[in-house]
């Protein structure tokens, strides 16, 4: 997935970074076309909606789009000939406007109408998913259609409303996904997850910041539900510079996509690019259906002797593993206790590789750190062969664990796990690279 959100409506309708996405194995491209604005503007889209669908198909992508149909701009044409159907208080000359909007008053069954009527135009022009965002608050919770002695109920009849026109859409157009948004992560709850399958976690993309916030909302909420957006560096919120191979592996944790212009990137950074999705690809369905597994928290803050979170996810039948470790608060010097896994067969042989080498060096003869200028750096391999996976029962690998070397923080680490038939040896280290 491509998310762009750019301030020009214009440089997101004419697609020139499509042909670019396609060529990374992205799926969809998502602009942000607030609510009608597309549908209303030939200049802009000369083939509507299902034009820019059909080209994005000839090129093997699919077109979503980025809305906030809650919302009305006092500035429109559906406010000035149904100023009754905004939520806000009679005899105010406005409404409590946040970002410039009034929010439409969905406890009311002709707003619903209205609305699905509207968005089918959308839904059946060819896209196939949807960001569904609402950026305020539900103010003032007063409703034109109820008595004085009914407005206390507003704000249930608002959700039940949001709830109701949700099922209409998904039972009308199954083949579109939409995802949840609020400001975030703020309507990510079991009700919306009944109409939307995933929900967007938090605005806050930078990947050390979203191992916590990850972390923590898996604790409810499975990772095929957890919308997790590789973006670029440095972040635009944290300011926090971070590895494209840290800020993909983050990503990895739930469901993936990316929120970057793939114009702008070397052909370094698109072969990246490339090679994730098509990780993400083979790896989702474990991802999303294995069993989670907390290994070391983020919240420890350096505390347990790691400075580093860890997680694994295992197939339900124990076949496979993925395992992703990410150094947080990484201290000079001190010597990271070994990683020991969780749910695996004990009597089984694993094989354990390390799917992705990091890209830093450091000279131990200057202290020179030496970043993207050699082959990629295991943390099992023998530099002189160049081999990095190595077969371990699993019994060792939850009693005595995997170590690690991360000499930098914001490095990751995933390992990929997969049962083996018993050879004679068990230990040797076998296969070779696969960064």
């Amino acid at each position: 997935m491509v998310l762009f959100d750019p301030c020009s409506c214009s440089y997101w309708l004419r697609p020139p970074a499509a042909p670019v996405a396609s060529d990374a194995s992205l799926h969809w491209s998502v602009p942000n076309c607030g609510l009608f604005y597309p549908l209303c503007s030939p200049s802009q889209l000369p083939k509507g909606v299902s034009g820019l669908a059909a080209e994005m198909r000839a090129i093997g992508m699919n077109l979503g789009l980025w809305m906030e149909p809650e919302a009305v701009s006092p500035n429109s044409d559906l406010f000035r000939e149904h100023p009754d159907w905004v939520l806000r208080i009679p005899g105010r000359a406005a409404s409590v406007l946040a970002r410039y909007q009034m929010v439409l008053d969905l406890s009311r069954a002709d707003v619903r109408d209205y609305l699905f009527d509207r968005l089918s135009a959308l839904f059946g022009a060819g896209i196939t998913y949807v960001k569904w965002d609402f950026n305020r608050w539900i103010a003032p919770a007063y409703s034109a259609a109820l008595l004085p002695v009914e407005q206390g109920t507003v704000s249930h009849k608002y959700i039940c409303g949001v709830y109701s026109l949700l099922g209409r859409l998904t039972a009308a157009y199954p083949a579109v996904l939409i995802e949840a948004c609020a400001a975030g992560g703020g309507r990510f709850d079991c009700g919306m997850l009944a109409y939307c399958p995933q929900v967007w976690t938090s605005d806050n993309t930078d990947a050390a910041s979203r191992v916590r916030i990850q972390w923590g909302t898996s604790v409810a909420y499975p990772p095929s539900t957890i919308a997790c957006h590789v973006s670029a560096s440095p972040n635009h919120q944290t300011l926090r510079a971070v590895s494209f191979k840290t800020r993909a592996s983050v990503a990895l944790f739930g469901v993936y996509g990316m929120e970057q212009d793939v114009r702008s990137m070397s052909a370094d950074e698109a072969d990246a690019v490339r090679r994730y999705n098509l990780l993400a690809i083979r790896l989702g369905p474990l991802i999303h259906h294995g069993d989670l597994y907390r290994l070391w928290s983020p919240f420890a803050k350096g505390e347990d002797g790691t400075g580093a979170a860890a997680w694994m996810t295992v197939a339900p039948d124990r076949s496979a593993a993925l395992v992703t470790v990410v150094s947080l608060a990484r201290e000079v010097g001190s010597v990271m206790p070994r990683l020991c896994l969780r749910g695996l067969q004990p009597d089984a042989l694993y094989l354990v590789e390390e799917i992705v080498g990091g890209d830093k060096l450091r000279d131990l003869a200057t202290g020179k750190v030496v970043a993207g200028s050699g082959p990629s750096v295991f943390q099992f391999t023998d530099r002189a062969s160049g081999l990095a996976r190595v077969a371990v029962r699993g019994l060792t690998l939850m009693k005595a664990g995997l170590p690690l070397r991360m000499e930098f923080d914001n490095d990751t680490v995933m390992f990929h796990l997969t049962r083996q038939q018993l050879p004679a040896v068990v230990g040797a280290v076998v296969g070779t690279p696969v960064a």
